[in-house]
């Protein structure tokens, strides 16, 4: 690997690239990523190595000492030497301070894993290898982690991430705590000590080796954090908090370095808790749900158990471990006897707790006590159930003996196996397991009444689906895919319902495994992730002749009901779909080997013309995929030309031809010309003489596709009018002339016809039809009150969406002086429409529309007057297309970046000529490019300036809003207040959107505020922040004298209040900067009265650093 020495522009370059790979959310893309910036840190680790010897080897020293030889130059190449090694250090130091901040507790789960990763390599010795540093207390830190990453905010931020809601992140967290030398926690820990009763005093710890003291600073630190995650968890008892309770409880013990007595005492206490919290549950288990987290502290001793092995262990440890073993098998067998009448009734879901009230816990919360205390203890070494000492064949005989108990997860059978083969994948076990597991599974099942229904081919299932994907297990199960992927397809023809819902399963564990791992299903999944090579044809030979099996339906009876027979779904449509569907997913991703391809292609074309839409749709989906790019238009003009038997076949051939027009970038417009001519000349078959209204609206939506291709294509310099047979065009403007319903009654064919209409209208010169579609646009966003109509059909509001803006981006071009007006009404009504439907809670598909309706839109700015261009509304869309750069769905976040690229590449006002235009821009950088434009065209905004102040202090909803800020601030001290109650429901409802930073966007928007001018800015509503802000101090001030002292999992640490004090202190900063300002009365000096007892007292109190770096930042202004 090359030593050779950065340039300084590429070091800035750097910088402002770096952050953006933070954020990637595409697994395998995120691995390369890792995988390049191991690579730099290596070769920055060597050029600074070297550096450091060119320094010592030019005469450094030699200067040092005063001996210079002018006719050399050595002084100038010395300074040359220390100047690039200062450029080292500072962009090394840089990327610390950056990845510090990605701990923390608001940033997405991406950001959090690649900052582990990166951190975790940086504390190395630059090439990888782990850092000793038992070698010497005194010894300094890695070349390459600089002191920053030992400080406070660092392990403030790795300990509150020890309860993070993902599991790796713990584990990566808990991970670097382990590493990290005992040195770096004096600090942190000697401010807590001094506040804690029953601490060692000074003078007892002057006889001990300063070694010992370090371990004792980091043991003392420790289990005060460890006590507050003992509460989180027994208040919580979510499996996040158990996880982390247990990992602190394995850094406590970690701080000695070796098990010694101290070690000894922990585990004791340990066992005695839960040997009380087993009782507690003996005796009343819905008590113990409430009180004793049972798998919280099994966790903490399957952790303890595990340091044990490693440690080396002096005999008098040995010798008492045996009986600390026969102690956990007991209580191992008592937790089994606790959950084992709960967990082992036929259908646990429908276990109900008796005389319920609301004092007493629920089924839902009862039931996954239970599950995970099992899954913890791996069940129990008796009779009756299998646990860790009786492994092999016991687990196997447990299946056939537990036949009859059809439980969920199958009791927990899963999980002992998959434990039992985790410990050592790589022996002969792993393969005698998968193939006793097929032996079961396969076994025909016996005819016998539901009440004594013996399955064991269900547990075989099951455990075969947990070990496929366990990732633990890797390459190792690779050579039982081709017979894994026959029993599943096996099972689909079952006529039991569970065994083949349970082959089912297996199937999509398989062909996730297939994908390496990916979802095919996930709205996430890139289109090369979802295509697969054909490799999967070269490992696998049996997978052709198994998707002509699974396409090859034959009529099933039931001997069980169908579950979604009740909702009124034919039963053989959910009988065909379970069988078709993974046949299809294998098509979509692999293709079709060229010997087999008449044959699949034959049957998939059966499954086109079927009386399932479901299955008509996947198999058009799963089709389209086969041609080659140059085959896809003579497909299209061939499927154009055969005719049909059924409405059923027609439609599935519009679905197949509607995918195969969009796998094409149509970049020709006489191309896009002759397409619509061929599907024109069946107008006459298609709707004149044809009475379904569900095809005639497939077939208009194809229509519109071809529209809509047309005018996207900025290289267009023919109107496809001008190459379609005038009676053609003419029929299809009489069609879409006929009376249909705007409103929420509309059908589906109304929908389609409408949006069909407003392309259409673009390609007419008569402005009588422009002056309609005007009409019909305006009725269907006819205003109620302040608001916008949206219609309840999620589908019909995706094609009106997008149907006005194709309107709006004509209309706006072509406009009258006397329609520009009325089209900047509908334009602030369209904007308000798409407010509404790239909220949180909005269907993802709406969402995808409204991204598709801006690029739609925004794609012929530069067409569009000035007087359009530069009104409000324009802005409003603007900072609606923001917010989609932050959504939670990776296509929608990409769709938005594309258009933010397509306006750097055509509006001439974002000032990127050249090149450099060019390059598409990824979500980061086009959220930055975008915001940027924000600011240098809207800085004199007055309504730029107001979103800024509602987006920094959190005011929803930001965009459109007609009541002033001023009215609508909260309460900091309340919010405060009521943030700080504590949450402890079981089951925590996920926030809709985890990729949005809302501590970093409230950063993002002081800068905006920051930037306005003088005329933008509202005085009445700066008094208005600033009294919120002197409130906000004020309240920050109470609560953290009332909760001293803080640290890790304290309250600072609750995503939430964190985000608010960022929130209160950024705004403090904003006023005081502009305090400057006479004209704007802001009384400065009484914030930074403010603050300086705030900073004085989160010194001694340990309180959030971050919060304590930004205040003193914030008084550093002058």
């Amino acid at each position: 690997m090359s030593k050779e020495v950065f340039a300084e522009m590429t070091l800035r370059s750097l910088r402002s690239a770096l952050p953006a790979y933070h954020t990637e959310a595409n697994p395998k893309v995120r691995q390369e990523n890792l995988t390049m910036m191991r690579n730099l840190l290596k070769r920055l680790a060597r050029s600074l190595n070297n550096l450091n010897k060119m320094k010592s080897t030019s005469g450094l020293e030699g200067e040092s000492s005063g001996k210079r030889d002018p006719a050399s130059g050595f002084n100038t190449e010395s300074k040359l030497r220390v100047e690039e090694h200062q450029k080292y250090l500072c962009f090394i130091d840089w990327y610390a301070v950056f990845l510090i901040q990605e701990l923390g507790s608001t940033v997405s789960y991406q950001r959090h894993f690649i900052a582990l990763k990166v951190l975790d390599f940086l504390l190395t010795d630059g090439q990888g290898v782990k850092y000793n540093w038992d070698e010497d207390v005194c010894l300094g830190p890695p070349p390459m982690a600089p002191h920053v990453l030992f400080g406070n905010e660092a392990l403030n931020s790795l300990l509150n991430l020890i309860m993070d809601p993902f599991d790796d992140i713990r584990e990566l967290a808990a991970s670097i705590l382990h590493g990290l030398p005992g040195s770096i926690w004096s600090d942190l820990s000697s401010k807590v000590i001094s506040t804690l009763p029953g601490t060692h005093s000074t003078t007892d710890l002057e006889y001990i080796s300063p070694k010992e003291k370090l371990c004792h600073a980091r043991g003392t630190f420790l289990s005060h954090t460890l006590h507050r995650a003992t509460i989180k968890m027994q208040e919580t008892g979510r499996a996040d908090h158990a996880d982390g309770f247990g990992q602190l409880y394995d850094l406590v013990l970690g701080s000695h370095g070796a098990w010694t007595d101290d070690d000894e005492s922990i585990f004791d206490q340990l066992l005695s808790s839960l040997e009380q919290c087993t009782e507690i549950a003996r005796l009343n288990v819905q008590t113990a749900v409430k009180t004793a987290s049972l798998h919280g502290y099994l966790i903490a001793a399957r952790y303890l158990v595990t340091r044990f092995n490693r440690y080396a262990v002096e005999e008098g440890h040995l010798r008492k471990w045996s009986g600390t073993s026969l102690r956990l098998l007991r209580i191992a067998s008592s937790v089994w006897e606790v959950v084992k009448g709960i967990l082992c009734a036929d259908a646990p879901e429908g276990y109900e707790v008796e005389n319920q009230d609301d004092e007493v816990v629920g089924t839902k919360d009862l039931l996954s006590f239970c599950w995970r205390a099992l899954k913890e203890s791996r069940g129990s070494p008796n009779s009756d159930h299998v646990g860790l000492l009786t492994p092999g064949q016991k687990t196997l005989l447990c299946i056939q003996q537990h036949a009859w108990a059809l439980t969920r997860r199958s009791a927990g059978l899963p999980a002992i196996v998959t434990g039992i083969l985790s410990a050592s994948p790589g022996d002969g076990l792993l393969d005698t397991a998968i193939g006793d597991l097929q032996a079961i599974a396969s076994a025909n099942s016996i005819d016998s009444n539901d009440e004594n229904l013996q399955l064991p081919q269900v547990h075989a299932f099951n455990c075969l689906k947990d070990i496929f994907t366990d990732g633990k297990f890797g390459s190792f199960v690779e050579q039982h895919m081709s017979s894994s992927l026959e029993l599943a397809a096996r099972a689909l023809e079952s006529d039991r319902w569970a065994i083949r819902n349970c082959g089912l399963m297996l199937m999509k564990a398989l062909i996730t495994r297939l994908n390496d791992g990916t979802n095919t299903n996930s709205t996430k999944a890139s289109s090369s992730q979802r295509r697969l090579s054909t490799l999967a044809y070269e490992k696998h030979q049996n997978l052709p002749d198994l998707i002509l099996q699974l396409l090859t339906v034959h009529e099933m009876v039931d001997t069980q009901s169908v579950r979604s027979a009740a909702a009124g779904i034919p039963e053989t449509h959910v009988l065909r779909a379970q069988r078709v569907f993974p046949a299809l997913e294998i098509i979509e991703q692999s293709g079709i080997p060229e010997q087999h391809r008449s044959q699949i292609q034959q049957a998939v074309w059966n499954h086109l013309e079927g009386t399932a839409w479901p299955i008509r749709d996947k198999a058009a989906k799963a089709l389209s995929y086969l041609p080659a790019r140059d085959e896809i238009e003579r497909e299209m003009e061939s499927c154009l030309e055969m005719p049909w038997s059924t409405q059923n076949a027609l439609h599935g051939r519009l679905l197949y031809l509607r995918y195969l027009f969009a796998r094409v970038r149509w970049d020709d417009s006489q191309a896009i010309g002759q397409v619509l001519a061929r599907i024109l000349d069946r107008f006459p078959a298609m709707i004149s003489s044809n009475g379904c209204p569900i095809t005639r609206a497939s077939y208009t939506t194809l229509v519109g596709d071809v529209l809509e291709a047309a005018k996207t294509d900025t290289n267009s310099t023919e109107s496809p009018r001008m190459i379609v047979a005038p009676e053609r065009w003419q029929a299809l403007v009489e069609y879409l002339s006929t009376a249909f319903s705007a409103g929420p009654e509309a059908t589906l064919e109304d929908v389609v016809k409408h949006r069909c209409k407003v392309l259409l209208g673009s390609f007419n010169d008569n402005s009588d039809d422009v002056d309609a579609s005007l009409d019909i646009t305006q009725t269907i966003f006819a205003e109620h009150g302040h608001g916008a109509w949206v219609p309840q059909n999620p589908e019909h509001a995706d094609q009106i969406l997008k149907g006005t803006a194709d309107y709006l981006a004509v209309e706006a071009a072509q406009a009258r002086q006397d329609q520009i007006i009325p089209i900047r009404q509908m334009a602030s009504c369209w904007s308000r429409a798409l407010r509404l439907a790239q909220e949180e809670t909005a269907d993802t598909s709406t969402r995808q529309a409204a991204v598709d309706s801006l690029a739609v839109y925004l794609a012929r700015i530069n067409d569009v007057p000035m007087q359009i261009r530069e009104a409000p509304e324009m802005l409003d869309l603007y900072l609606t297309l923001y917010d989609l750069l932050n959504d939670d769905d990776e296509d929608v976040r990409d769709t938005g970046a594309a258009v933010v690229s397509r306006l750097r590449m055509h509006d001439k006002l974002l000032d990127d000529d050249g090149a450099e235009a060019q390059i598409p821009l990824i979500v980061p950088a086009a959220r930055q490019k975008l915001l940027e434009m924000l600011k240098t065209r809207y800085y004199s905004s007055s309504f730029l300036w107001m979103e800024s102040v509602k987006r920094l202090v959190c005011i929803t909803p930001p965009v459109s809003s007609q009541s002033p800020p001023g009215r609508t601030f909260s309460s900091p001290t309340a919010l405060l207040e009521r943030l700080s109650q504590e949450d402890v429901t079981l089951f925590v409802e996920e926030k809709q959107n985890l990729y949005i930073d809302e501590a970093q966007e409230a950063c993002v928007w002081q800068k905006v505020l920051l930037n306005s001018t003088r005329e933008a800015i509202d005085v009445r509503i700066l008094q208005r922040l600033f009294a919120w802000a002197v409130e906000g101090i004020e309240a920050l001030q109470r609560m953290a004298i009332e909760k001293r002292p803080d640290g890790p999992l304290s309250w600072t640490s609750k995503p939430d209040i964190f985000t608010l004090g960022v929130r209160i202190l950024l705004a403090a900063e904003a006023l005081i900067d502009l305090s400057t300002n006479k004209d704007l009365n802001i009384d400065g000096d009484k914030i930074r009265g403010l603050l300086f007892p705030l900073s004085s007292f989160g010194e001694t109190c340990c309180l959030n650093p971050t919060w304590l770096r930004m205040i003193t930042d914030t008084l550093k202004i002058t």
